[in-house]
C-alpha cells in the first residue's frame, strides 16, 4: 500500500478550474494590439496576481490559442450524478421533491 494523505476537499482545484470551464482562452478586450506580425495582450500573472502585458509573434499567439480548442466531439464538462444523461429519472424525482415539477414517471 502506498502512503497517502488527504490534500483537502477540492475547493482549491475548483477555484482554479472554475474560470476556465465556461470562458474562452482570451477575450477580445485583452488583446491590446496587432502590429508588425506581433500580438500584444494582457494576462494576470498567477504568481504576483498583477495584470501584465506580453507580446508574441502572431504565429506563436495563434498556436497557444489553438491549444485551448477542443477536438470535434469533445465537451468541456461531462455531468455526473443526477445531471448525467442516463439519470433523467433521478433528476425528475429531485425536481419533484423540490416542488418544481409534477410527479415523475419512474
Amino acid at each position: 500500500m502506498v502512503h497517502s494523505k488527504p490534500v483537502g476537499n477540492g475547493n482549491s482545484a475548483l477555484k482554479y478550474l472554475a474560470p476556465y470551464i465556461y470562458r474562452v482562452a482570451i477575450t477580445n478586450n485583452r488583446i491590446e494590439k496587432l502590429e508588425n506580425d506581433q500580438v500584444s495582450f494582457r494576462f494576470k500573472n498567477s504568481d504576483t496576481n498583477q495584470w501584465e502585458t506580453k507580446t508574441l509573434p502572431a504565429f506563436d499567439f495563434i498556436y497557444r490559442f489553438l491549444q485551448h480548442v477542443l477536438p470535434k466531439g469533445f465537451v468541456k464538462i461531462r455531468y455526473y450524478g443526477f445531471l448525467s444523461p442516463n439519470k433523467r429519472n433521478l433528476l425528475a424525482v429531485a425536481k419533484y421533491l423540490l416542488g418544481n415539477s409534477p410527479s415523475p414517471e419512474v
